[in-house]
């Protein structure tokens, strides 16, 4: 062989050998790193990460007939509660305030109806004077019938006031009711 030919041989078995020789090193493993520590006795612990949720013993859901802002809520979330005690408060100025109207507005139908119950009275004892009048021949039958219709109206006012009482004191206690659902207490 001549000398130019043993040179490009070499050369091919160098670059050969050095290929071979970086591809065993890249492929080689390294292990896995570990902590080496004093040997001495302490309980061991071991760390899990995993993927999933918490189910809560008892998970009750809550709601509210009436809607507003949340004023101030009293709880973390997370946080263990006992019965009765408060989760949140909402608003309650606007019912409140609708509290205190309905209170004014009760209190005034109420002073209407005694005022219509006067007045069905005083129409009772006219067309009772009215009826004596009648009988004895001093007045007219017009007179007579008007009281008579005097009266019908001062008891249809009272009755109609009756039922207004009655109203207002329902639309309170519901008012009252919406007011008292602007806290929520844990069940």
């Amino acid at each position: 062989m001549t000398r130019k030919k043993l040179w490009i041989l070499v050369a091919v078995v160098v670059v050969l050998g050095g290929l071979v020789t970086v591809n065993l090193a890249s492929r080689r493993s390294h292990g896995k790193e570990v902590q080496a520590e004093k040997v001495r006795q302490r309980s061991l612990e071991t760390w899990v990460r995993s993927p999933g949720w918490i189910q809560p013993i008892t998970s009750v859901d809550i709601s509210s007939n009436v809607t507003g802002r949340v004023e101030k809520l009293h709880v973390r979330e997370g946080e263990a509660v006992r019965k009765g005690q408060l989760l949140l408060t909402l608003d309650d100025t606007r019912l409140r305030s609708a509290v205190q109207q309905y209170e004014a507005m009760l209190g005034a139908a109420r002073s209407q109806l005694t005022l219509t119950e006067a007045q069905r009275d005083l129409a009772e004892q006219i067309l009772t004077r009215r009826e004596n009048l009648f009988g004895g021949g001093l007045l007219s039958s017009e007179e007579l019938e008007a009281a008579r219709v005097e009266l019908r109206v001062a008891q249809a006012q009272m009755a109609a006031q009756r039922d207004e009482v009655k109203r207002l004191r329902a639309a309170l206690e519901e008012t009252r009711r919406n007011l008292a659902e602007t806290r929520f207490l844990a069940p």
